[in-house]
C-alpha cells in the first residue's frame, strides 16, 4: 500500500511538471506567423516573400484586442512586403452604399495616404510556449490559426473559418 501511494504520488508530481509551461510564449512571432499564411493565402507567396516585384510595400493596418508589439510583429515578418502599423497610426473613410451584404465598407490608408490593408487580431491563447492560436478577422470572415514553434520559427499548422459573412 504504502508503495502504491509512493508511485501515484511521484507519477502526479511528474504530471505536473509536464503539463507546466516553460517560460512566456512568443505571442508576437505566432501572431506573425498566422498574419503571413492568412495574407500569403489571399495574396500568393512570390507577392509577399517580394519575389514577384508587383507589389511594394504592403501596409497593414492592424488592430488586436489583445496586447501585441508592433515592432516583434514587424521584425518577425521582416523579408516579406508586410510592413505592420497601428490602426491608429491609419486613417479610415467610410463609404455608405448598397454593398450586397453590407451597407457601408472602409477603406484605409497609410499614413501618406497610401491605401492600407487592414486586419485585427482579437484573440490569442497559448497551450505551451510552443502552440498557439491565433484569430485574425478581416472584413468578411475570421479565421483561427493554429501555429506550433519549431526552433525559433513559428509556423501555421491548421485553419478553421469562425465565421463568414
Amino acid at each position: 500500500m504504502l508503495v502504491g501511494a509512493t508511485l501515484f504520488i511521484v507519477l502526479a508530481a511528474l504530471t505536473s511538471i509536464a503539463s507546466s509551461k516553460a517560460g512566456k510564449p512568443d505571442t508576437d512571432g505566432a501572431v506573425a506567423s498566422a498574419l503571413r499564411y492568412h495574407l500569403t493565402d489571399f495574396w500568393g507567396m512570390e507577392i509577399i516573400d517580394g519575389r514577384d516585384g508587383s507589389l511594394g510595400p504592403l501596409v497593414l493596418c492592424l488592430g488586436s484586442k489583445v496586447p501585441l508589439s508592433i515592432e516583434a510583429i514587424e521584425r518577425d515578418l521582416a523579408g516579406t512586403v508586410i510592413e505592420p502599423v497601428p490602426v491608429d497610426a491609419c486613417t479610415g473613410e467610410t463609404i455608405e452604399g448598397n454593398f450586397a451584404m453590407f451597407t457601408a465598407l472602409t477603406k484605409y490608408y497609410d499614413a501618406a495616404g497610401g491605401e492600407a490593408a487592414h486586419l485585427e487580431v482579437t484573440g490569442v491563447a497559448c497551450s505551451s510556449t510552443r502552440a498557439c492560436m491565433v484569430d485574425i478577422d478581416d472584413f468578411g470572415s475570421g479565421q483561427r490559426y493554429l501555429t506550433r514553434r519549431e526552433g525559433r520559427v513559428w509556423s501555421v499548422v491548421e485553419r478553421r473559418m469562425r465565421w463568414v459573412v
